[in-house]
């Protein structure tokens, strides 16, 4: 139980500083990588493909592999704050080893 509330604490904590805008030039950087590396690995199965031209198609979208990572590129630091500062605790589910608390 310990555990689960010192974990919580540190994730609110670090949402309070992304909504102050207190994100190093690393994390920025890092996260954008990381998520266009995820959109190109998406290309590495044809399941995957299937399920993002199908998400595509329920929400009416139509972007690429390609115009889906350069709209990720285009995101800012300020876009992160701003988007942040709309996020609010919904559901906490915390994984345990032996499936107690």
């Amino acid at each position: 139980m310990k555990n689960r509330e010192k974990a919580q604490e540190i994730m609110l904590e670090q949402l309070e500083e992304i909504k102050k805008g207190n994100i190093s030039e690393y994390e920025y950087e890092s996260t954008l990588k990381s998520i266009e590396t995820g959109i190109k690995s998406l290309m590495d199965s044809q399941m995957q493909i299937v399920d993002y031209y199908l998400s595509q198609a329920v929400s009416r979208t139509k972007d690429s592999f390609a115009s889906m990572a350069d709209k990720v590129k285009k995101v800012t630091k300020q876009d992160v704050v701003n988007i942040s500062s709309k996020i609010q605790l919904d559901t906490v589910y915390f994984l345990t080893k032996d499936g107690n608390l």
